[in-house]
C-alpha cells in the first residue's frame, strides 16, 4: 500500500543558472474513484513541482494529477490513471488500513515504512516513547506521539502497528519545542476525517482562527469556565472578517461551549458551506 513519489522542481541559483532539484516522497495508497488511484501524501513539494513520478507496485508513471490538497495540514491525494497499470502490477497493489492512535500508549511496538531514514522502502522499528503532545493548526489540534525511531531530517513515511494498520503519519513540520529533535509522529484518529474529504475532493469548512485551551491563570482571569484563547486569526479568513483579533477568548458558537479548539472543529465539520454562526466571545474582560 505504499507508493514512491519522485518530484523534480527547477531552481536557480545565484548565478541565474536553472538547475534541478529531486525529492522523494512516501505516498499511501488510500483508494480509487474507478478513474484514478489515489494516493496520500505530502503537499509542499508538489505545489511548486515540475515533473512527479509515482511508482506503485513495479509499475511507474509519469502521468498523475493533483487531485486535492490542503495546506493546514500540508497534505494532498495526488492521482494517476488506473486503467493505465498493467494488471501484474495492480496484483501488487493494496489499500491501507487505518487504524487508531487514541488507545496507543508508551511502550507500544511500531513500524516506520516509507522512507523514514531518507531512502526509499527502508523501514526502522521502535516503541511509542511520548504521549499527549499537540500541534495547533488553523481551527483544528492535531495529536502528536514520539517513537525511539532514530529522527531524520528527510525521512518521510507512515508509522503501522503489529497489525499492519496505519496509525500515524511522520511529520517533519508539526514539530514543536522538545519535539524538534524526536522522531514526531501526527495520530491517525483525528487525520482520518480530513483524508476522507481529500479522497472525496471536498474542502474542509473554514472558520479561520488558530486557538489553544484556556490556562488555569486564564481561567481564573477571565472568570470563565468555558472558551478558547485566539493565538491567531488566518489573513482574509471568515473570523478576520467578522473582526474576530488575537487575544479574544471565544466562549461558544452557536449555543455550543467552547471546551477545546476540536470542539470547533467538530461544530464546523457539521455545517454547510456559507453558514453563518452566531459567536460569544471576551475580549479584554
Amino acid at each position: 500500500a505504499m507508493a514512491t513519489i519522485t518530484v523534480t522542481t527547477e531552481r536557480t541559483d545565484w548565478f541565474e543558472q536553472v538547475y534541478e532539484e529531486s525529492t522523494t516522497l512516501s505516498g499511501v495508497i488510500v483508494g480509487d474513484n474507478n478513474v484514478e488511484l489515489l494516493i496520500l501524501t505530502e503537499a509542499s513539494p508538489l505545489l511548486e513541482a515540475n515533473e512527479v513520478k509515482v511508482s506503485v507496485g513495479g509499475y511507474t508513471t509519469e502521468n498523475t494529477m493533483l487531485y486535492m490538497w490542503d495546506s493546514h495540514y500540508n497534505l494532498a491525494i495526488i492521482g494517476i490513471d488506473y486503467a493505465s497499470i498493467p494488471a501484474q502490477n495492480l496484483e501488487q497493489i493494496n489499500y491501507a488500513v487505518f487504524g487508531e492512535s487514541h488507545s496507543l500508549f508508551v511502550g507500544t511496538p511500531v513500524i516506520a515504512i516509507g522512507n523514514p531514514n531518507g531512502y526509499p522502502g527502508s523501514f526502522e522499528i521502535g516503541t511509542v516513547t511520548a504521549r499527549n503532545s499537540y500541534a495547533h493548526v488553523v481551527d483544528n489540534r492535531l495529536d502528536l506521539f514520539n517513537t525511539s525511531i532514530p529522527d531524520y531530517e528527510n525521512g518521510t513515511g507512515v508509522v503501522i502497528n503489529t497489525s499492519g494498520e496505519v496509525i500515524g503519519l511522520i511529520t517533519q513540520t508539526f514539530k514543536e519545542g522538545m519535539n524538534q529533535n524526536l522522531n514526531t509522529v501526527i495520530g491517525i484518529s483525528r487525520m482520518k476525517p480530513i483524508i476522507e474529504m481529500l479522497v472525496n475532493g471536498k474542502k474542509m469548512n473554514h472558520f479561520g482562527v488558530v486557538a489553544e485551551e484556556l490556562t488555569e491563570e486564564l481561567h481564573e482571569e477571565a472568570d470563565t469556565k468555558i472558551g478558547i484563547l485566539v493565538t491567531d486569526v488566518e489573513t482574509g479568513s471568515p473570523a478576520e472578517l467578522a473582526g474576530i483579533r488575537k487575544g479574544d477568548i471565544i466562549q461558544i458558537v452557536e449555543r455550543t461551549p467552547m471546551n477545546n479548539i476540536v470542539t470547533l472543529r467538530n461544530l464546523l465539520d457539521e455545517c454547510a458551506v456559507s453558514d453563518e454562526l452566531q459567536v460569544t466571545m471576551l475580549r479584554k474582560g
